[in-house]
């Protein structure tokens, strides 16, 4: 179950959702998904706070979803090092809010490249966050917004660079 959180800073709302989610995690397997914006700084304050409020409840969350907004390629240089600092600070914050090492916290994260248009990512930053991704262990990677060019998807879901 994927739930695309936008009221993380509701704190009723999200102790109410894992109260839920944990209800039904008693009832059977159920693995769950947030997705969340990811910042230059990693995750917003509020979404750790939801995360932690989430835990404290007793939700066992499977996955972090980042929502990355991928800068048009008119950004110029260093777009994906943006990227991977940002993912590298959220790493730094999952493993702390999760209690978990950090190749348990990259295992945890997962990657959602939010593209604005078409040409937003190339063949060779697609190839930078897949090789990123795999490196880190990451739970996944996918695209939404605009769709990539067959070329671009071909490299993000590994039928050829």
């Amino acid at each position: 179950m994927e739930f695309e959180v936008r009221d993380s800073a509701d704190l009723p709302a999200v102790r109410r959702r894992a109260t839920a989610v944990a209800a039904l995690q008693r009832e059977g397997d159920l693995l769950v998904t947030y997705s969340v914006p990811l910042g230059p700084e990693g995750l917003a304050p509020a979404d750790l706070e939801m995360l932690r409020q989430t835990t404290a409840k007793g939700a066992r969350l499977t996955t972090v979803n980042l929502l990355t907004a991928i800068e048009p390629q008119a950004a110029g240089e260093g777009r994906m090092r943006r990227v991977a600092s940002s993912l590298k600070a959220a790493h730094r914050q999952v493993a702390e809010v999760f209690q978990v090492d950090s190749a348990a916290a990259w295992r945890r994260m997962a990657l959602t490249s939010v593209l604005a248009g078409p040409d937003d990512l190339s063949a060779l930053d697609a190839r930078k966050l897949t090789v990123f991704a795999e490196r880190a262990g990451m739970a996944w990677r996918s695209a939404r917004g605009v769709p990539p060019s067959a070329q671009v998807a071909r490299v993000l879901w590994g039928g050829g660079t």
